[in-house]
Formats: C-alpha cells, sequence, structure tokens
C-alpha cells in the first residue's frame, strides 16, 4: 500500500515537474518579453461589435472639419521624445506633430481617468462635474467588506445633467464615435458616454493577448471598421461631400499591468521579473506607499523600460489609425487632438501609479493639435485638458458647453481621495484619505488639504518639488487665491466626506474590471 502511495507521489512529481518545464518553455519569462501575435479571431468578433452599434447611424445634418481626440491613457509628456526625452518612445508621433502644436505645459485637472475625462468633455473642474472619487469616515476601513463580496465603489459618475462635448457635435448633426480601451472608468455606468451614436468600451473576449484591456491593435482595427461603416451614411444626398464625424478614442497601453513587447523594449537587460502584475510587485508597492522604504533605483529602471516599450508600440498603432484615417479622406482638413488624461507615478514621493496625489508627475500632460486654424510650432502657455472642448467647439458649427471653463491664469487640480483599494488598505490608506488640491500660477504651486496640509514649490528652481517653501509671502499670497477660488465654488469637503457611504453599485463584470486593473482587491 505505501510502496503503491510513493509510486503515485513520485509520478505526481514527475507531472508537475514536466508542466513547469513546459510552461516555462512555451512562455520564456528568462526573456522578459511577450512576443506581439495579432489574433484574427477576436478581430472578427470586434467588427460584428462594431456593426452591431452602427445599425442604426442618423441622417447627415452638420457642416464643418471631422474632429478625432485620441487620449493616451497614462502618458506621461517626460517620457516623450517630443518632450525631450533622451531616448525614443514614440517617433512616429512626433514626425506626425510637426504640422502640429505642441503644448508645452499642459496639466491635466487631475490624476487619474474618471474626472480626468469628463473635464474633457464637460470643460469643468472635478468640484463642478462631479466624476471623482470620495474620502471615507473613519469607521469606514473596517466597515467595508473585500474581495468578491465587494459590490460598491466610492468613485461617483457624471451627473446625467452635464452636458458633454459630444452631445454639442451630436445635437449639431455630427456622428459621434468612440471606442475606449479603460474598462474601468470609462465604461457606461461613468455616464461618459453622454451623446455619442456608438461607444464600445467592452470586450468580447480577451482573446490571446489576456489582457484586462483592447489592446492598442484592437482599438484601431474598431475604430476605422466604425469609420468605413459611418462614412456612407454620411453622404448628402443628390450633391457631394458629407457630413462630417467625430471620433474619440482612448488607448490604454501605457496603464498596468506592463506588457513589454518583443522588438520594442530598448535595453532588455533593464527589465525586473516583477515589472508585471503579480505578489512580488503588490508587496513592494504597498511597502513604498506605506513609506517604509524607496522604491530601489534598479526596480524603477526595469518599471519605466516596460512602461517605454508600451509606448514604442502604442505608436505604431497610433500611427497606423491615422494614416488610415488619411487614406478614408479624414486627414489635413479634419482637428484633430492627441493628448494624455494624465499622468503617472514612478516611486518620486514614495508614490507609484496614478490616482494617489497632485504633484507634477501625475498631473503634467501630452497635449497636441493639428487641423484647421492650428498654427505648427510650440507653445508655453499654461493649458489644461478642460480647454480642450472649448477649441474643438470654437471649430464647429455647435453650441457652447454651458458652465465651461479656461485654465486662465491659475491652474486647478484636484484629488478626491484615492481608489478605493487604496483607501481600503491598512498599512496606507490614511494616508489618502483626503482632498488634495494643486493650484499652479506661473512656475509657482501651492498645494492643500481638506488634513489641513499646506506645500508651496517654485517649479521653475525645484522641478521635483522637494522643498517646501510655503513659509514664503508669495506662497501665502496663492494660498489666498486657492482659497478664494473654493469660496467661489462653495466648497464644502466635510459635506463630501459625511455622504461617503454612498456608493456606486456595480456590476459582476464591472467589478472584475476594476480587479483586473488594480483598482480593486
Amino acid at each position: 500500500m505505501k510502496r503503491h502511495l510513493l509510486t503515485a507521489l513520485l509520478a505526481l512529481l514527475v507531472a508537475s515537474l514536466a508542466f513547469c518545464v513546459a510552461s516555462a518553455l512555451r512562455l520564456r519569462p528568462w526573456e522578459l518579453v511577450v512576443p506581439f501575435r495579432e489574433d484574427p479571431a477576436t478581430d472578427a468578433e470586434d467588427r460584428v461589435l462594431v456593426a452591431r452599434g452602427l445599425e442604426q447611424l442618423a441622417a447627415p445634418a452638420a457642416v464643418g472639419p471631422d474632429v478625432v481626440i485620441i487620449v493616451l491613457d497614462t502618458v506621461r509628456p517626460d517620457h516623450l521624445e517630443l518632450y525631450g526625452y533622451e531616448h525614443d518612445t514614440m517617433p512616429l508621433l512626433t514626425a506626425w506633430a510637426r504640422h502640429g502644436r505642441v503644448h508645452e505645459r499642459a496639466l491635466s485637472t487631475s490624476s487619474w481617468t474618471l474626472p480626468a475625462h469628463a473635464s474633457l468633455f464637460t470643460g469643468q473642474h472635478s468640484v463642478d462635474h462631479g466624476a471623482h472619487g470620495r474620502t471615507v469616515e473613519p469607521g469606514h476601513f473596517k466597515a467595508w467588506a473585500t474581495g468578491r463580496r465587494t459590490t460598491r465603489v466610492l468613485e461617483r459618475k457624471l451627473a446625467p445633467r452635464a452636458v458633454t462635448l459630444a452631445e454639442r457635435l451630436w445635437d449639431a448633426g455630427y456622428a459621434t464615435l468612440a471606442v475606449a480601451s479603460n474598462r474601468a472608468f470609462l465604461d457606461t455606468r461613468w455616464n461618459l458616454h453622454q451623446g455619442f451614436d456608438l461607444w464600445i468600451c467592452e470586450q468580447p473576449r480577451r482573446g490571446r493577448s489576456r489582457l484586462p484591456y483592447l489592446r492598442a491593435d484592437r482599438v484601431t482595427n474598431m475604430a476605422l471598421e466604425a469609420v468605413d461603416r459611418a462614412l456612407p451614411a454620411l453622404d448628402w444626398p443628390e450633391q457631394e461631400g458629407r457630413a462630417p464625424l467625430f471620433l474619440f478614442l482612448n488607448y490604454m497601453d501605457a496603464h498596468g499591468p506592463m506588457v513589454p513587447r518583443e522588438g520594442y523594449v530598448r535595453d532588455p537587460s533593464r527589465l525586473v521579473f516583477w515589472h508585471r502584475t503579480g505578489r512580488r510587485r503588490e508587496q513592494l508597492a504597498w511597502s513604498v506607499l506605506a513609506q517604509e522604504q524607496e522604491l530601489p533605483p534598479e526596480v524603477r529602471a526595469g518599471w519605466t523600460e516596460a512602461y517605454e516599450a508600451e509606448l514604442r508600440f502604442m505608436d505604431e498603432q497610433i500611427h497606423r489609425l491615422l494614416v488610415g484615417l488619411e487614406d478614408r479622406g479624414i486627414g489635413d482638413d479634419a482637428y484633430i487632438v492627441v493628448l494624455s488624461d494624465h499622468g503617472e507615478y514612478f516611486g518620486e514621493h514614495q508614490l507609484l501609479a496614478h490616482s494617489k496625489d497632485v504633484y507634477q508627475p501625475g498631473l503634467e500632460i501630452a497635449l497636441l493639435e493639428r487641423g484647421p486654424g492650428v498654427r505648427p510650432g510650440r507653445s508655453a502657455e499654461p493649458v489644461q485638458i478642460l480647454d480642450v472642448p472649448g477649441w474643438v467647439l470654437q471649430r464647429t458649427a455647435a453650441e457652447a458647453l454651458p458652465a465651461a471653463e479656461s485654465s486662465g491664469d491659475l491652474l486647478v487640480a484636484e484629488l478626491y481621495g484615492s481608489r478605493s483599494r487604496d483607501l481600503r488598505n491598512k498599512r496606507f490608506g490614511q494616508r489618502f484619505n483626503r482632498v488634495r488640491r494643486s493650484f499652479q500660477s506661473g512656475e509657482r504651486k501651492v498645494i492643500l488639504g481638506s488634513d489641513g496640509s499646506f506645500e508651496a514649490y517654485d517649479l521653475d528652481a525645484d522641478p521635483a518639488e522637494l522643498e517646501d517653501l510655503s513659509s514664503q509671502d508669495w506662497a501665502r499670497q496663492l494660498r489666498a487665491q486657492a482659497v478664494a477660488w473654493m469660496e467661489e465654488r462653495s466648497v464644502d469637503d466635510a459635506a463630501l466626506q459625511a455622504g461617503a457611504g454612498d456608493g456606486e453599485q456595480l456590476e459582476e463584470d464591472q467589478i472584475d474590471a476594476l480587479k483586473a486593473l488594480g483598482y480593486m482587491d
């Protein structure tokens, strides 16, 4: 009996070893890169999804230029050669931008996707459009369940009464099409789809890539398929020409999980095994966020190497999109904006990823525009993501957005708490349980927190924001401007916190999307 048991255990051990060896040979983890393989079966399903979404399209009614907005989710401008980076990461976009305008001093209105996109669509700050997060009451950390039982999050959707850029263009007779990769916070649950004829932000299947988001090649394929299906419906009856379209795209490859693809990594020797998701990466991240250690330089180098590989891959797919649009007549006569929605932290201020704070690495964005009326070159004028809808509407016959703002002399960014996952973490949740606002005038910046924190930085002399100058006269004066800005809007962070128990109820697939992208445990 014992002999049979030992034989069975030995056989099981040999089989397990063989499986591990086979898996290693197939996955080749020592190479640290992932081959890029096209997936015809998934592409076929994507085409069906587009076709179903465009079965009915309104008759053409508008006159004006085509409008294209391309969001590069989580892209830091200081990692683009277009903004002075030492390595080529998006050379094809750099070449395209030579015929457009590069905004060198552009900021988001927040450091994560939902409020930034809401500002892009409404021209408003987070406090006004309401699509942002919440802080939590003291007993909340113990009260909330985690794991699969969690069905609520702290994030808040765009109010249905809000008017979006797509609604204004649709009212003017535009066909409005969108393909968004970020399933976590661009799903229809968050109401950012208002005004779109076609809004695709889902995956009928993950395909070979097994990614929790639409890979860049799929976004491009679906976008071109949507344009091909929409254009015939936009032809003017009995005359030449057609009505215009508005195409919005969100590319997410620079967001985690990092998948450095073969052929796109500049220096594979810098990669580390924990550049992807996994327990080891999570444990290190928690130690950094809990301010127990700094991010080791070699890990930061490996993570940024993987990040930049994603930029190169995305660059090729966006180039393929822009060439494809030109081939379809959407080129020099179209108004095209390419921008990032927020940045990313790689250990600065013991921060990682985004949605954690309002320091510059999380707020600075790339912002390029090209088309009729755009003077090529570079602009040093401070602008924000909320300026973009106004630029678009100025070039069309559409009505202006109600209550939309322009950045002016004071650039404001807001962060209400952090990800639900962060706030529930026992080790560092309390660190992020506050509202933070950044106010920047020229190269001077102050940060105010609902916890009473006050910081001030001279970005010209101290771009890393390491020397707090809050005791200086200019800092107190800028703080007074910031307080006046909040009083004008009747900001009441205490009331917001008191209502934090009301969360958004999510469906199972939405929970899965948030978990896959690291927003929920």
